[in-house]
C-alpha cells in the first residue's frame, strides 16, 4: 500500500488516563487482573488513591503525520504475526432526487439526497443514513465473506503534486484524491448562512460526504480482494492534446470511438468538463433534524469545450465591433475627402472622364491602400511565426491580412456610388452645398452647435456610431470589472460560467475609442472646412478665437453625449439580458461612465478646433480653393498613416484574441437562459416509527436510554437474537452463574453470566488476534458500568493469555457479573481487533 499523506477529516479523541498502585498476584498480569474483577473492578479501583490524571488530545491530523513518518523512515509498529486488518466496507453512492430549486434564476438546478433506511436483518448502530450501507456477503453480514487484509506499507503519495488542471473551467472529477466539495448555503427553511460555510468530510463511510480513499494498491492486490470486478473506471490521457480547442476534441473523440468500438465500454471525455454550481437538499435522519441545502460544483462533462467555442465566438464579437468602428472610419475619411475633391473631380468631368472612371479611381486608391496595410500585417505576422514555432496557420496569417484590404474595399463603396452626382459647375463652388437647419434659435454657442450637427446629421451620426458602439461595450466591461471584480457571468448552455474580464478587452475598446476620435476629428475637420466663410464673418462681428474654440468644443462634446446616451442604453440592455435585472443599484456608476464619450468627443474637437482660432477673414474669402487643396492634402496624409497602424493594431488584436478558426469550431447550440428547470417536492425529515406508545413517561426514558447505549455498537444483538450465527461474534442465552467458581455473594446484588462466543474457522492455524472478553463492560441505564468478576474458559486451545484468540478454534468464555439487584435491563459493549464490528448486546433480566 502507499498512503495519501493528506489528511481531510477534522477530527479528535480525547483519552484520560489515572495511574494506580496495584501490587502483582504472583507476579502475573492476569492473576492480577483476575483479583480485581473479584473485588468489584472498576468499583474497587475507584476507591484507591490516584495521581493526578492526564488528559491527551489526538486529531486526525497528528495521526496522519505520524503514520506517514513512520512509513518514510520505516519504522511502522510491526503486528502480532497471524493478525490482520477487515475490510467489510464497499464503496456507496448518495442517491438523489430532481427538485424544484427554491432560486432557480441563481441555481436552476436542485437535488435532494435520498435517506436510505437499514433492513431489519442487517446489524448496524444507525438505522437511517444518507449512503446505502453496502457490506461484502449477503444482507446479514455474513462475516466469513468479509476480505482480511495484511497492510503492507511501502510509501506515501501527496495529491497535491498530481499533474491536473488547476483552472475551475477545465476541472476534472477527482473524487478520488481529494475530498467532494460542498458550501452550507441555506438553512432548511431557505434562510441564507452568512457566512456561506464549507462542509467537510467524516470518518463515517455512510455519511453525505466521506473523505477520499487514504491508500492506493496494485491491481493483483484489488483483484484478489474484489474479484473479478476490481475496476469500476479507467483514465486514460491522450498523447498530444496540450490544448482545449476544437482540433484536441476532435482527436479525443476519435480515440473514444476506437475505445468503444474495441471494447465496448462507455468512455466520456473529459477535456473542457466545468463545474455547473448545484443545489443539495439534506433532509434530516431519524432523530435528527434537516441541515439544509448545500451548493455543489457538479461536473458536466465537456461543457467548458462548448462555453471556450463560445468564448471565442464572443470575443470576436468584441473584435468584429471594433473591425465595425474601423469600417465607420475609413468611410467617413472617404466621404469627407470625396467633398474635399469635388472641384478635382468636376474638372475631370468636365475635361471628358465619365462618373464609371472616377469610381475606378477611388477603388483604385482604397486598394492600393488596403494592399499596403495587409503588406505590413503580413510582416509582422510573419516574424511572429517565424520567431515562435509556427503556432499559427499560414492561412490565418493570409486571412487577417486582407481583413485590412477588405475594411478599405468596404469603406470606399459608398464615396463610389456618391461620385456619380457630382455635376461639372462644382467647379465654380466651394465646399458641401447643403441648406442650413435650425432646430433651436441660434443665440448662444451651444445652440449654433446643436444646429450645426442637425444640418450634418449624416455626418453627425457616423460619429455617433463610431463612439456609442465602443462606448456601450467599455461600459458594461467597467461594471463586471469593479461591480463583480473582473469576472463576466453569462447563463451559457444553460448555467452561469464565469470568464474573466482581461487587458484584451479594453485593449480593444481603446483601440475602438481611438479610431472614433479620428472619425470625429476628421469629420468636424470638414465641417470647419467648409464653415470657413461662416466662421470668418463671426471674427468679423467681433468674436474672440476663444469663442470659435469653444463653437467647435462644445460641437464635439454633444456628438459624445448623444453617442454616450445611445452607449448607456445598449450597455443596460446587456446587462439586462446576460443578468436578468435591471442594476438599479450601479446605475449612477453607470451614468458617471458617460464621461468617456464625451471626452472622447472633445478629443476629437480639438484640432478642428484650433483649424477654426486659425481661419482669418482675408484666407476665407480670397483663397478658399488653395489652402482648402494645401489642408486636405497634408490631414489625408496624417489620417492615412494613422489609419494604417489602427488596422494593423486590429489585425493583431484579432491574431491574440482567437487560437482557432471560427470555420473549423464544431457548432454548438445557441446560449439561452435555461427554459428547463429541475422539478419536485422536498422530502420531509424522517422521523423515528414507534411500534408502541406507552403512556407511560418513564417507559418512554428508558427506551431512548437503551437506544443510545445500543448505538455504540455497529452491530447491535440481543443474547441468542436473529442470525448471530452469522457473525464471528455472538451472545448466546444466559446460563446460570457456575457454581464452581464459588462468587462470593453481596447484599443487593446478583450475579448475571453471559456466554460470549468467537468462531473464525477461515484462518490458518496457528494465527491469532487480539481478544479480551473479560474487559467488555455492561452498562446499566443510569450509565453505571460493570466489569465481570470472574470467568469461564471452555476452549483454552482457542483463548490464550486473556488476550489471543486461536484460529480455527471456536472459543466460549462465560463472563460473569455482578448487578444491582433492581436493574433489570444492562448493554453488552464488545469491541476487538479479532472481530471486525463493534457490537452491542441488549442483556433483559427476569425477576429481581
Amino acid at each position: 500500500m502507499i498512503l495519501n499523506s493528506h489528511e481531510y477529516v477534522d477530527a479528535y479523541r480525547k483519552y484520560r488516563y489515572e495511574k494506580v498502585d496495584v501490587p502483582l498476584v504472583n507476579d502475573s498480569m492476569t492473576e492480577t487482573v483476575q483479583d480485581i474483577m473479584k473485588k468489584g473492578g472498576k468499583s474497587y479501583l475507584k476507591t484507591l488513591p490516584v495521581q493526578p490524571a492526564k488528559v491527551y488530545k489526538i486529531t486526525t491530523n497528528e495521526t496522519s503525520k505520524k503514520l506517514v513518518n513512520d512509513i518514510l523512515k520505516g519504522t511502522v509498529p510491526s503486528k502480532p504475526a497471524g493478525s490482520f486488518d477487515w475490510m467489510y466496507l464497499k464503496p456507496s453512492s448518495v442517491e438523489y432526487q430532481a427538485l424544484a430549486s427554491p432560486f432557480a434564476t441563481r441555481w436552476p438546478f436542485a437535488y435532494q439526497v435520498t435517506p436510505q433506511e437499514v433492513p431489519e436483518d442487517v446489524r448496524l448502530a444507525k438505522r437511517t443514513m444518507y449512503r446505502k450501507a453496502r457490506s461484502f456477503g449477503d444482507t446479514s453480514i455474513n462475516l466469513n465473506s468479509v476480505p482480511k487484509m495484511k497492510l503492507k506499507f511501502i510509501g506515501v503519495f501527496d495529491p497535491q503534486k498530481l499533474d491536473i488542471s488547476k483552472d475551475p473551467l477545465t476541472e476534472l472529477p477527482m473524487e478520488t484524491y481529494f475530498p467532494a466539495k460542498a458550501q452550507w448555503v441555506m438553512d432548511k427553511n431557505e434562510r441564507p448562512v452568512n457566512p456561506v460555510r464549507d462542509v467537510k468530510p467524516t470518518n463515517d463511510p455512510f455519511d453525505f460526504l466521506t473523505k477520499p480513499p487514504s491508500m492506493l494498491t496494485t491491481l493483483d492486490a484489488a483483484f484478489k480482494l474484489r474479484g473479478d470486478k476490481a475496476i469500476s473506471a479507467i483514465r486514460v490521457n491522450v498523447k498530444g492534446v496540450e490544448a482545449m480547442n476544437a482540433t484536441s476534441e476532435k482527436k479525443l473523440q476519435a480515440v473514444a470511438q476506437e475505445i468503444e468500438d474495441k471494447t465496448g465500454l462507455i468512455t466520456d471525455v473529459t477535456l473542457g468538463s466545468s463545474p455547473q454550481l448545484a443545489l443539495t437538499y439534506l433532509p434530516g435522519l431519524k432523530n435528527e433534524s434537516a441541515l439544509g441545502w448545500v451548493q455543489q460544483p457538479w461536473i458536466k462533462l465537456g461543457s467548458s469545450m462548448a462555453i471556450f467555442q463560445e468564448a471565442k465566438v464572443g470575443m470576436s464579437g468584441v473584435i468584429a465591433s471594433v473591425i465595425a468602428v474601423a469600417l465607420v472610419y475609413v468611410f467617413s475619411s472617404n466621404i469627407i475627402l470625396l467633398y474635399a475633391r469635388k472641384k478635382e473631380f468636376a474638372i475631370l468631368l468636365s475635361l471628358g472622364w465619365r462618373p464609371r472612371q472616377l469610381s475606378k479611381l477611388l477603388f483604385l486608391e482604397a486598394t492600393l491602400l488596403g494592399t499596403f496595410v495587409a503588406l505590413i500585417s503580413w510582416t509582422i505576422l510573419g516574424s511572429f511565426w517565424l520567431t515562435t514555432d509556427h503556432p499559427i496557420a499560414l492561412s490565418r496569417i493570409l486571412l487577417i491580412g486582407l481583413a485590412g484590404l477588405l475594411i478599405y474595399w468596404g469603406g470606399t463603396l459608398v464615396p463610389m456610388t456618391l461620385i456619380r452626382r457630382i455635376q461639372p459647375f462644382e467647379s465654380m463652388r466651394s465646399g458641401e452645398v447643403s441648406k442650413g437647419r435650425r432646430l433651436v434659435c441660434s443665440q448662444s454657442i451651444f445652440g449654433m452647435s446643436l444646429n450645426q450637427l442637425v444640418t450634418y446629421w449624416q455626418r453627425t451620426l457616423l460619429s455617433i456610431v463610431a463612439i456609442a458602439l465602443p462606448t456601450s461595450l467599455f461600459i458594461f466591461f467597467l461594471f463586471v470589472t469593479f461591480r463583480l471584480k473582473g469576472v463576466l457571468y453569462a447563463t451559457w448552455l444553460g448555467e452561469y460560467v464565469a470568464l474573466e474580464v482581461g487587458t484584451m478587452h479594453y485593449v480593444a475598446m481603446a483601440v475602438a475609442l481611438l479610431i472614433a476620435i479620428l472619425t470625429t476629428m476628421e469629420i468636424m475637420w470638414q465641417n470647419v472646412n467648409e464653415r470657413k466663410p461662416q466662421l470668418a464673418v463671426l471674427k468679423v462681428t467681433g468674436w474672440r478665437d476663444g469663442w470659435s474654440r469653444l463653437l467647435v468644443l462644445t460641437e464635439g462634446m454633444l456628438t459624445g453625449l448623444f453617442a454616450g446616451m445611445i452607449g448607456l442604453l445598449i450597455a443596460l440592455a446587456m446587462i439586462g439580458y446576460v443578468y436578468n435585472q435591471f442594476p438599479i443599484n450601479e446605475l449612477l456608476f453607470l451614468s458617471v461612465m458617460l464621461l468617456i464619450p464625451v471626452v472622447t468627443g472633445v478629443l476629437g474637437a480639438l484640432l478642428p478646433a484650433q483649424r477654426a482660432v486659425r481661419i482669418t477673414p482675408n484666407a476665407a474669402i480670397g483663397s478658399v480653393a488653395v489652402n482648402t487643396q494645401v489642408t486636405e492634402r497634408r490631414f489625408k496624409l496624417a489620417l492615412g498613416s494613422i489609419g494604417i497602424v489602427l488596422v494593423v493594431g486590429v489585425s493583431s488584436l484579432f491574431l491574440f484574441a482567437s487560437n482557432e478558426d471560427l470555420s473549423q469550431a464544431p457548432k454548438q447550440t445557441q446560449a439561452t437562459t435555461p427554459n428547463v428547470q429541475t422539478t419536485g417536492a422536498k422530502l420531509a425529515d424522517m422521523k423515528q416509527n414507534e411500534s408502541k406508545k406507552t403512556a407511560s413517561l418513564s417507559q418512554t426514558e428508558i427506551d431512548k436510554k437503551i437506544k443510545k447505549l445500543m448505538k455504540k455498537g455497529m452491530v447491535q444483538t440481543t443474547p441468542g437474537g436473529k442470525r448471530v450465527s452469522n457473525q464471528f461474534f455472538y451472545v448466546n442465552p444466559l446460563i446460570e452463574t457456575p457454581k464452581e467458581l464459588n462468587l462470593k455473594e453481596k447484599s443487593g446484588y446478583r450475579f448475571v453470566t453471559i456466554p460470549v462466543i468467537l468462531d473464525n474457522p477461515s484462518e490458518d492455524e496457528g494465527a491469532y488476534s487480539v481478544y479480551r472478553p473479560s474487559t467488555y463492560v455492561i452498562t446499566a441505564l443510569d450509565g453505571t458500568e460493570f466489569l465481570p468478576v470472574d470467568y469461564v474458559n471452555h476452549n483454552e486451545k482457542a483463548w490464550k493469555n486473556s488476550y489471543q484468540h486461536f484460529s480455527p478454534h471456536k472459543s466460549r468464555v462465560d463472563l460473569v457479573y455482578q448487578v444491582p439487584v433492581d436493574q433489570k435491563v444492562f448493554v453488552l459493549y464488545a469491541s476487538d481487533e479479532a472481530f471486525p464490528k463493534p457490537t452491542t448486546v441488549k442483556i433483559e433480566l427476569e425477576g429481581s
